[in-house]
This record gives structure tokens, C-alpha cells and sequence, in this order.
């Protein structure tokens, strides 16, 4: 090929390759004592060496911006990332406090209806103070004498102590006799004085029976008025279950 063809395909490469090849034919002109044309090719060299410098800094340049653009990619994500992170935590943050807010009206009622409670319960209790048959009862258990065991016990009072046990235990009569309903009123009387924990002596008094009759009353009710036959349980067990 000849040199001018050679230097115009070299126009159409890169300029580092055309330097090589400029470079190249200025030392095979010089060798050739072609000084006009080695002095071209010596020209053409050093344009195309600050070509290839360009081009370097050309390159240079979009690989330290390729680098930039995937960098601020990167912290766009990382940025994204946090916010959604940051949102996550807001939310789960919100539930919390709307959780805790819940748990604490829920602990507030909580409080409210047991002191509602023990408040009624205390007037209940007020009121069972007040009645002669609890009031009998409660002296008998502590002492039983002659002038204690004088008493007259009516059947409105007896009708009253029914009625509080039932405030004070949520309709434990109702509930009894819808479980077992051959009870008889008398019987419901013993159940109810069984209920507030009153001894079998002071029953038996209070009931006037002897304290063998009241056992056999007692276990009578148990066997043929409350299944006595498939519930192994106690008397009292029972009535202080429901």
C-alpha cells in the first residue's frame, strides 16, 4: 500500500493508532532520506499525540462521570431506602402509641368497673349488715349462748337474705335452681347461708334443726335434689362452684 493511502486510512482510526502508525512511517521516511514526508508524518504525529490526549481526557471524563451518575444512583437508593425505613418506623411507631393508647383505656374501664364493683359489693355488704339473718349468723359464729340463740327469724328477712346473696353473687339462686330445679325454698336458704361460708352448727341453728338432721338434710339434697349420684363432689363444693 502506498504511504498516502496508509496515512488516509489512519485519518479514519482512533488517534492513538494513527500516532503509532505516524510514528511509524516518520522513521521509515527518515530512513528513507524522504525528509519532507517524514517531517509531515512527524507533524501529523504530534496532532494526533494531542488527539489521543483528548480522546484520554475524553474518556477520562465519562468514566469519572459514569462513576458519579452510578454513585448518585446508589445514593438515591440509600436515600429511598431510609425514607421507606423511616416511614416503617413512623408507622410502627404510631402503632405502638395507638396500642398502649388502647391498652390504657382498656386498663382505665379495667379500674373503673372493679372499683365500681367493690364499691357495689361494699353496699351489698352494707346492706347484708343490716339484715337479721346474716347478722344472726354472724353472731352465732362467734359466740353461742342462751340470749344468742334467742332470736326470731321472719319470713320477709329470710326473703331479704335470698335477694342480697343474689345481688352479691349475680343471681346464685336463679342460677341454682335453673341447674337444679327440685330446690326447694327452705333448701335455697341453706344454700345461700353455704355460700357466705357459714358453718354447719350455725346453719343447723339457724335452719332449727340438730346438727346430725342438718347433715342428713344436707347430704339429702346433695343425692336426690343435685345429682348427688353422678357428681362426687362435696355439698359445699358444689354451691361454692357455681
Amino acid at each position: 500500500m502506498k504511504p498516502s493511502r496508509i496515512i488516509i486510512a489512519l485519518l479514519l482510526s482512533l488517534a492513538g493508532v494513527r500516532m503509532a502508525a505516524y510514528q511509524s512511517l516518520h522513521y521509515l521516511y527518515q530512513f528513507q532520506s524522504d525528509y519532507q514526508k517524514a517531517l509531515e508524518c512527524h507533524k501529523l504525529f504530534n496532532e494526533n499525540m494531542m488527539q489521543a490526549d483528548r480522546e484520554h481526557r475524553s474518556e477520562q471524563m465519562q468514566r469519572i462521570k459514569a462513576e458519579y451518575d452510578l454513585q448518585m444512583q446508589k445514593n438515591d437508593m440509600q436515600a429511598e431506602q431510609k425514607l421507606k425505613s423511616l416511614y416503617l418506623y413512623l408507622i410502627l411507631g404510631a402503632l405502638v402509641v395507638a396500642l398502649a393508647f388502647v391498652l390504657l383505656l382498656l386498663r382505665q374501664k379495667t379500674l373503673s368497673n372493679k372499683l365500681k364493683e367493690e364499691e357495689m359489693k361494699n353496699q351489698l355488704e352494707a346492706e347484708l349488715k343490716k339484715n337479721k339473718v346474716y347478722v344472726t349468723a354472724l353472731v352465732l359464729t362467734e359466740q353461742i349462748t342462751a340470749s344468742t340463740l334467742d332470736f326470731d327469724l321472719k319470713e320477709n328477712e329470710w326473703d331479704d337474705f335470698v335477694a342480697l346473696i343474689d345481688k352479691v353473687y349475680g343471681d346464685f339462686t336463679q342460677r341454682l335452681t335453673a341447674q337444679y330445679p327440685a330446690l326447694t325454698k327452705s333448701d335455697l336458704q341453706i344454700c345461700c347461708l353455704t355460700k357466705q361460708g357459714f358453718s354447719n352448727q350455725v346453719i343447723s341453728i339457724l335452719m332449727n334443726l340438730q346438727t346430725n338432721s342438718y347433715a342428713r338434710r344436707k347430704s339429702r339434697i346433695k343425692q336426690e335434689k343435685m345429682n348427688g349420684l353422678q357428681d362426687e363432689r362435696s355439698f359445699e363444693e358444689i354451691i361454692n362452684g357455681l
